[in-house]
């Protein structure tokens, strides 16, 4: 069945659109901004990560590339009349109470992801959905705002160290791994955090998916390039490490080290990426399956003239316009409020210092530190370190980090949170010490319900090693769960609580041949309730 396309209302309908639009966009963008202003905070922690981090600076491109896929379509966007879709309104709502949620917890990247959503939510409300339906892409490619994914960072570290170690005994080279150490004849390599790649991947991702969308028409194209995008990165970035380690192998170490490092490094994968968008290229067919539709003729999505009040002005609609704004910028704005009332007579942080008891519950203090081995909680109020023996083992050494409330920045759970000691003014990677892997540990009965820990083994270039275990202590309860330690805070807070949290990091040396003296990290962390009880009365009388 064919359907007869009236030609002669084409240009009625362009115009009308093209008037609508006249009225909504600067609305649009007012809105946008003044969305922008109430979460000012948000904002200006996105645009500090992109100008700190090499990894997300590509922040700053996506709104404009966002803005420009937008532009491009400007002739098929004019043909669609905005409507408001006051349903939308109720999405801000539910996301201005997950900001305020994240807020309360500190959670930046929930709160960031929440104040993409509100954007994205703004302009459903008061474009509508025929709109945002012709500019869904540019509007979810909004999300690569979001600085996201440093968590992968680790298990990249152990992939690359896998594929180096794999080619390696293929090649018939020995090698001896130790975690992310690699040592071979003549010397030795750290698979660092620089090393797994996530910057790589994370650009190619990004590119991949906008290459999709500009370059492909069908879908299984489209999701194949962007498989390519995350499997090729990661592939490459094992080779490029690998191709590092032989080239200062058979160079005895006079090539690939340093800045011919970095360059090489950089270099290869830049030659990467162009193979990879040369294949998405071979990947493009030659004439598109689904043509655009003519700019200049009636589709389905075309909208009929809307009826004006007998001055040429469509005067329901633009009331229907402004009351939709204004509902929109203040719902978005209730979780910025209840914030602001929340922090207006925020706590201050103590002044007392902390000190670990000298008698722990059968275990005793050794005087002096242990060593120059000590973790780094970013804002914490007090923190102490100290090490103890006993009848139950040892030595066993307890490091707190107390947080007498918790606020942007400096809490608990924090990405700049160290298990190593931070490195000094002008020195070069962790320091002294390095994270090598982590691995399961049966602490046994215990009665502060630790049993099976994730443990991290630490060591430094001149061979001495530890054995960590981080727990997060919030609101009476201890876990290694840093998702399970922010629901805990939130609990603690909408229950009518203190926000008061503690880092527990329990740690043993270990030494050659030895086996890891687990049942002596059991039974400390049997003490450890009492002694948290002890920090919470001293810090909160």
């Amino acid at each position: 069945m064919t359907t007869a396309v009236n030609h002669d209302r084409a240009p009625a309908l362009r115009q009308a659109g093209a008037a609508g639009w006249q009225t909504v966009l600067p609305v649009w963008l007012g809105a946008l901004l003044a969305v922008t202003v109430v979460f000012a905070d948000t904002a200006a922690g996105l645009v500090s990560i992109w100008i700190n981090s090499a990894t997300f600076g590509h922040g700053f491109l996506i709104p404009v590339i966002s803005a420009a896929l937008i532009w491009r379509d400007r002739a098929r966007l004019s043909h669609l009349q905005p409507r408001p879709a006051p349903i939308a309104l109720g999405a801000l709502a539910g996301l201005s109470v997950l900001w305020f949620m994240a807020r309360l917890v500190d959670v930046a990247l929930v709160e960031q992801l929440a104040f993409v959503g509100i954007l994205q939510a703004v302009t459903l409300a008061i474009l509508g959905w025929r709109v945002c339906r012709a500019m869904l892409f540019p509007l979810a490619f909004l999300v690569f705002m979001v600085p996201f994914g440093e968590f992968l960072v680790p298990p990249l570290q152990v992939m690359t160290t896998d594929f180096i170690v794999w080619w390696l005994r293929l090649l018939d080279i020995p090698v001896f791994r130790e975690g992310i150490f690699l040592h071979l004849p003549g010397g030795s390599f750290e698979v660092a955090e620089a090393c797994a790649g996530l910057r790589f991947m994370i650009a190619t991702i990004v590119l991949g998916v906008l290459f999709a969308y500009m370059f492909f028409r069908d879908w299984g194209r489209r999701l194949l390039f962007v498989g390519l995008s995350l499997l090729v990165p990661i592939i490459a970035n094992g080779f490029r490490a690998l191709m590092i380690v032989l080239i200062a192998y058979w160079t005895d170490h006079t090539v690939a080290v340093g800045v011919d490092h970095i360059l090489f490094g950089w270099v290869f994968l830049s030659i990467v990426l162009v193979l990879l968008l040369g294949l998405g290229l071979m990947l493009r067919p030659r004439l598109p399956a689904d043509p655009d539709p003519d700019p200049g003729s009636e589709d389905e999505t075309a909208d009929a003239p809307p009826r004006s009040n007998g001055g040429g002005r469509p005067a329901p609609a633009r009331a229907a316009l402004f009351g939709a704004t204004m509902a929109a910028v203040l719902v978005s704005a209730i979780g910025p409020a209840f914030a602001a009332w929340r922090s207006y007579d925020a706590p201050a942080g103590p002044e007392a210092a902390l000190r670990l008891p000298d008698r722990l519950a059968g275990w005793q203090r050794i005087p002096g530190p242990p060593d120059d081995w000590q973790p780094h909680f970013h804002g914490a109020h007090a923190a102490d370190l100290a090490r103890y023996t006993g009848e139950g083992g040892g030595p066993v050494d307890i490091f707190v980090a107390w947080y007498a409330h918790q606020r942007q920045g400096a809490e608990l759970v924090n990405h700049h949170n160290r298990l190593v000691p931070v490195p000094a003014e002008g020195a070069g990677g962790d320091g002294p010490w390095s994270r090598i892997e982590a691995r399961r540990l049966d602490l046994g009965t215990s009665s502060s319900g630790l049993r099976t820990v994730e443990a991290v083994e630490v060591r430094r270039w001149s061979g001495e090693r530890r054995l960590v275990v981080p727990l997060y202590w919030v609101d009476g309860d201890l876990t290694q769960s840093g998702v399970t330690a922010k629901l805990l805070q939130l609990r603690a807070v909408l229950s009518g609580g203190h926000d008061a949290a503690a880092g527990v990091v329990l740690s043993i040396p270990l030494a050659d041949n030895e086996p890891v003296d687990a049942a002596a990290l059991g039974r400390v962390s049997e003490a450890l309730p009492g002694l948290i009880d002890g920090l919470v009365f001293q810090f909160h009388p």
